[in-house]
């Protein structure tokens, strides 16, 4: 099945991830050559490595970017109904950003 060309794409620094709005694309865990994340897993497992990197607790992510623990683990564990705004609040705590691109803004 052809996916259409026009599903918006929401790129770390490390690569891109669809957005669920296509769900058949939302729950497939693959990843392709640019580093594209596909579900909250991976957004999750993400965030943590890079939490480890900088070797930051969960609770002294939590505490540097205001928000509980609690959330912290949620996140990173790849809740789908995590708030938007504290994942980002998180992302940008630890310097990752996110780049929303479509499929026309992507290299062939």
């Amino acid at each position: 099945m052809e996916v259409s060309a026009k599903i918006p794409q929401i790129s770390t620094l490390s690569g891109s991830l669809l957005s669920k709005n296509h769900p058949k694309l939302y729950n497939q865990p693959e990843q392709d050559d640019l580093g594209s994340v596909m579900n909250s897993i991976e957004i999750g497992s993400r965030i943590k490595q890079e939490r480890k990197r900088q070797k930051l607790t969960q609770e002294q992510l939590a505490a540097l970017a205001g928000v509980g623990v609690r959330f912290i683990r949620e996140l990173e564990h790849g809740k789908p109904t995590c708030q938007l705004s504290l994942a980002l609040q998180i992302m940008q705590t630890l310097g990752l950003s996110l780049k929303i691109l479509t499929s026309d803004d992507r290299p062939s």
